[in-house]
């Protein structure tokens, strides 16, 4: 049986999106493949999908929004990078920490500026990868603070709810 929660913010995803409808099968999966994610985060998850998309949403959208998905990708950052670098004083104003971060780790803004153009693929692939490593580093952060979140009376209506499921099981 799921749990009333979970239907609950199924429930409110429909009401969003009219014409999404789900089956019982689809409730039953996407139940398997998101319940190990707290109650409360899955309902403000869900809630901010509404709020910000004009899609049904997907089992990857939920958790993304679970976990505060980067707003940069690792090309996007890199890019950015190289925009303000161009210009006549490097500002680091819209720049997210993780590409700055990335950024110190090749050397920083003037080895970046007086680099080879024949160094730049090198430069360039450790930049993405120390970017992705800092951004995989803080979700796995935001995920494990996500779980942190779940207090003790959740897990006691988790309880309750599983108790009257094997109750009404009997």
């Amino acid at each position: 049986m799921i749990p009333r929660y979970f239907l609950e913010a199924f429930a409110l995803l429909g009401e969003a999106f009219p014409s999404w409808k789900p089956n019982e099968r689809t409730v039953e999966v996407w139940y398997s493949l998101l319940k190990d994610l707290p109650p409360k985060v899955l309902r403000r998850a869900a809630i901010r999908h509404a709020q910000t998309s004009k899609y049904p949403p997907t089992i990857a959208a939920l958790r993304e929004l679970a976990c505060e998905k980067i707003p940069f990708s690792s090309e996007e950052a890199w890019m950015l990078v190289r925009r303000r670098l161009a210009e006549e004083t490097f500002s680091k104003v819209g720049i997210p920490e993780n590409a700055l971060e990335a950024l110190r780790a090749i050397g920083g803004s003037m080895a970046l500026r007086n680099a080879n153009s024949s160094d730049m693929g090198a430069l360039r692939a450790h930049f993405m990868r120390c970017y992705d490593a800092l951004a995989h580093r803080e979700k796995n952060t935001r995920e494990i603070e996500t779980l942190k979140s779940f207090d003790e009376d959740d897990a006691r209506e988790l309880d309750r709810q599983e108790i009257r499921q094997l109750e009404g099981s009997l």
